[in-house]
């Protein structure tokens, strides 16, 4: 029981964190689009749109992370794991109200 309970609020951990480079990802790829930055015409000057999803997040990754409020992650993974019957034990193995 205590094992699926670790598991659900790691997935859950792992979805808000998910959800949020998600967010950011393409928010990232036109700041460091040429095109963007220079009102460009022509869609082949746009990084943005040349340049496969996975491409870009390969060569922007730690730009992404750089924009993830993690903070953020932590108040909602707080919020969803509050409305779950997860014994208190297991919560305080994450320890992750004490990050705020």
């Amino acid at each position: 029981m205590e094992l699926s309970q670790v598991s659900l609020l790691e997935s859950y951990f792992d979805f808000f964190y998910a959800k949020e480079i998600s967010k950011n990802m393409y928010l990232v790829f036109r700041k460091k689009c040429f095109g963007c930055q220079n009102a460009c015409l022509s869609q082949s000057d746009h990084t943005c749109l040349t340049l496969t999803d996975k491409q870009q997040l390969e060569l922007y990754f730690d730009d992404i992370l750089a924009e993830v409020d993690e903070s953020d992650i932590v108040l909602k993974w707080n919020e969803a794991t509050s409305l779950l019957d997860v014994s208190v034990q297991v919560l305080n193995m994450f320890q992750i109200k004490s990050v705020l």
